[in-house]
């Protein structure tokens, strides 16, 4: 259901003052000095450095932070000879402790301790030893960027043609590592500022990779990630090709599952009931959910300073065919067969419908997936299954399912789906 500007830019600003207050709530785990367990001791790390992100977001949006006493407790530890300290003894998290750096050099607020290490620690010969995939390497480009210096360890232009934003990953295989590869590509090609080109290298906001952002929304609404679904949609607005239609399903899936107000759960599975066992529900709610927290602080703060844009952009009434598109993304993905044709013969008759909406890119997606599990006489359902999932180890359906996808593709009118 489609909402005025007005609704949309409260909603925003009501679910980013709740998450700043819950922010200040929950600073005590925002520590890099706590010990714990291994996994705890990493996670309180990663917190520290990825809420330094969102400090840099808020810097550069119209909606500054407002997490107060985070804040405050932030920049106390990282002026603080113990954190100094506890960077030198961990090289192997560079990253971790080199970005909060960068974010505090970048407002003026890093004092010749911190610059040195920052600059040492780039340069250093345990630095340009890592072996890293295109994507971890961007994460030093993105901190030196931000830091003010264009003294690269890894050359952006390479890493530009090597990434996700331009290998185009197909919506349908691509899991959540490689997703979060590409939304990364985005934040740090632009430097988390709107159609913005942070390396110069070029950026091309047009080489279509919009299109999968959009297609992987719709497969992760679909899955309830709001993690990755908050991400790509910020992701989108970073390269002006965000819909208002993209927003309020959002939005929408959003609203629905708030906990307490305020709280964006985390995606399921993330944290196990072991975790709660060890540490107490505090910390477990914490550690579930502040990723997501963070996202969405610093998605829709981008967002909103895109809101009189976005506005002027194609509005749904009815969300019904971009959910379908999502959950047959989502059935392709795990190799449903089955029930991926009976949602597709379903919208044999929305030709019109998903063209008006500029989905058909997802249709001819789907159709290709369809059509590469066909055997060299037309047959579906003789191909590797990889996940297992339908057979019981072997790596193929069996004849039962085989006979049952027979009779559904039978029925399915391909010739008009193939009009896409």
């Amino acid at each position: 259901m489609t909402t005025s500007k007005s609704q949309n830019k409260k909603i925003i600003e009501d679910l980013i003052q709740n998450i700043d207050f819950w922010l200040d709530e929950n600073k005590a785990f925002f520590n890099p000095f706590l010990i714990s367990d291994k996994d705890t001791t990493f996670l309180y790390r990663k917190s520290y450095c990825e809420y330094s992100l969102y400090l840099h977001v808020c810097q550069n949006h119209s909606l500054k932070a407002n997490s107060k006493l985070a804040e405050k407790q932030f920049f106390e530890i990282l002026h603080s000879n113990k954190f100094i300290s506890l960077a030198m003894r961990n090289k192997d998290l560079f990253m971790a402790f080199g970005l909060p750096i960068a974010v505090a050099n970048n407002q003026n607020l890093a004092n010749d301790k911190l610059q040195k290490y920052f600059e040492t620690g780039l340069n250093s010969s345990h630095t340009r030893s890592l072996e890293l995939v295109p994507f971890r390497m961007m994460d030093y480009l993105f901190a030196a960027q931000i830091y003010g210096t264009n003294e690269h360890v890894y050359p952006p232009q390479s890493l530009y043609r090597l990434s996700n934003y331009c290998r185009h990953p197909d919506p349908i295989h691509a899991d959540e590592s490689q997703t979060y590869a590409l939304t990364h590509n985005v934040f740090y090609l632009t430097g988390m500022r709107a159609k913005h080109d942070f390396f110069g290298v070029g950026l091309d906001m047009d080489n279509g990779a919009d299109k999968v952002i959009e297609a992987l929304l719709l497969k992760y609404l679909s899955k309830q990630d709001l993690d990755v679904s908050i991400e790509l949609l910020a992701s989108l607005a970073l390269l002006g090709k965000c819909k208002k239609w993209h927003l309020e399903l959002v939005l929408a899936d959003v609203l629905k599952v708030l906990e307490d107000g305020c709280i964006i759960p985390g995606p399921l599975g993330r944290m196990g009931d072991d975790v709660k066992t060890a540490h107490g529900e505090r910390f477990f709610s914490w550690a579930k959910n502040y990723h997501t927290m963070l996202v969405a602080a610093m998605g829709f703060r981008i967002v909103y300073d895109q809101l009189e844009q976005i506005e002027q952009t194609q509005a749904l009434e009815d969300f019904s065919i971009p959910k379908s598109l999502g959950h047959l993304q989502r059935l392709a993905s795990e190799y449903n067969l089955p029930l991926l044709l009976t949602v597709l013969k379903s919208l044999e008759c929305e030709h019109q419908s998903i063209k008006a909406i500029g989905l058909d890119h997802v249709v001819r997606n789907i159709n290709k997936f369809v059509n590469e599990q066909r055997s060299h006489s037309g047959d579906l359902g003789y191909f590797h299954d990889e996940k297992l999932k339908f057979d019981g180890g072997e790596g193929r359906f069996s004849q039962t399912v085989i006979n049952v996808i027979s009779k559904i593709d039978k029925c399915v009118d391909w010739e008009s789906l193939e009009a896409f």
